[in-house]
Order: structure tokens, then sequence, then C-alpha cells
């Protein structure tokens, strides 16, 4: 078994504490931002798996490339894409002058199955699951915190079935099979080494390349913005990218 579980622990502490130190509150209104409509090909229906382990959404020659790192039990993470992530598909990229992909950083052991079983779909699927788990973060981080006793439990498990034990703690497995992966194929994810290895290829080169400290973090153009942890402060970086 890959070591990422050893690396991001199971703990509930990062669960409760903010994913990144310097975060500030998200409170960006994007209903304020005017959409602009994309003229000829809608890139945002173009979704492929990257060779660093990521999904990207859009052109693939797109003048701005942005990487968003992210994780699913990140309560920043989720209140950027509530505030961005219509108008970031919509006025950038389905013009094709963004192309926007995501990779899932591991903060903890939590993160580990949930991120195997969003990755282990077509690419196609992903960004609607992605925005899906967002959307219900609240409520299936509930049931881990409510859930102690049985984490604690799960901990004294083989790593292999301390990932499926997650996944039931969370009641995910029935959000997952109501995307048209079943119980048998929940498994097959869960026990993919090789889907191990690059989430922890992922967190790996993000420490090392863009030096990331924390979620969520954004990298245009291969430079990571420092100090940009929300749609009103990532929007102008854009912006300022596409002039």
């Amino acid at each position: 078994m890959n070591s990422i579980l050893k690396m991001a622990g199971l703990g509930l502490a990062l669960l409760t504490a903010a994913c990144n130190q310097d975060a500030a509150t998200n409170n960006a209104d994007a209903a304020a931002n005017k959409l602009a409509p994309a003229q000829g090909k809608d890139w945002t229906k173009v979704v492929v798996a990257t060779t660093e382990g990521g999904v990207r959404m859009g052109n693939p020659d797109a003048p701005v490339k942005l990487i968003e790192f992210a994780s699913f039990t990140c309560p920043h993470c989720r209140e950027f894409n509530e505030a961005a992530a219509d108008v970031l598909k919509s006025k950038y990229v389905a013009s094709g002058k963004v192309s926007l992909e995501f990779r899932s950083f591991i903060l903890n052991g939590i993160d580990v199955p949930i991120s195997l079983l969003a990755y282990c779909q077509p690419p196609a699927a992903f960004f609607a699951t992605q925005k899906a788990l967002f959307d219900t973060q609240e409520e299936w981080l509930g049931h881990i915190q409510r859930g102690g006793a049985e984490l604690e439990r799960l901990q004294s498990l083989p790593q292999d079935r301390q990932l499926a034990g997650i996944i039931d703690l969370t009641q995910l497995d029935d959000f997952f099979k109501m995307r048209g992966m079943p119980a048998s194929k929940q498994q097959q994810c869960l026990a993919d080494k090789e889907a191990l290895d690059r989430l922890a290829n992922i967190r790996g080169d993000a420490v090392k390349r863009y030096n990331l400290t924390g979620t969520p973090t954004f990298v245009i153009n291969g430079v990571t913005q420092e100090n940009v942890f929300d749609w009103k402060g990532l929007q102008p970086k854009l912006d300022a990218a596409l002039n």
C-alpha cells in the first residue's frame, strides 16, 4: 500500500482547522460578474485526464493555463468553488482563453478514498462529481465528525481496509452508486495502487515544484499565485494574464 495514508494521517484535526492558515473568508459575489457567452466551440465540453494526474477542462492550447490544487475536505476550497465555478467556466474556459486543471491535494486520510473514487470515473464526469462533492461537503463531513469512535477504530485496521471504511462512514457509497459506480467498482477503484501513486505524486510535485503549503492554491502558466485563496483574489490575476 502506498505511503500516502501515513503521510496524510486520518486525524480529525485537519477537518476542523483552516485549509490554509492565511486564507481569508471567501466573500466574492460571483453573481456580480457578467458572463460572456462563449462564441463558437464550447471548450467546457472538452475534458481530459492529464499526465500529471489531474483532470483538465478546456482548450489544451489556451493562452492561460490555470491549475487548482484543492482538497475535497477543505472548507475554503468549497467556498471557492461555490463562488467561482460558474463564472470561471462561462467567462473564461468556454471561450478557449483559459484551461482549468483540477489536482486533488491530499490533506488527510479522508481525502484519499474520496479522491480515488472521483478520479475513477470517465474524465467527462469529473467536474460534475467535483461540484457535487463540494456542494454536499458539510453533510458528509458531518458524518465523519459524529463518528469519532468509528474513525478511531478504522485507524487500527490495515490501510487497505481503511479506505472502504471511510467511504462507508461518510455515506458517500450511495453518492457514487448514483453516479454509475456500483459497490464492486468502488472496491476496484479503492484497491488501485497506481491511482494511489498518482495522488502521492500530485502531492509531492505540488510541494516541491509549486511550494504548496495549503489549499486552495492556484498556478497560472506555471507560476504559483501567492496569497490568493479565493475568487476575489484570483479573478484579477486571470484578467492580467489575458491582457
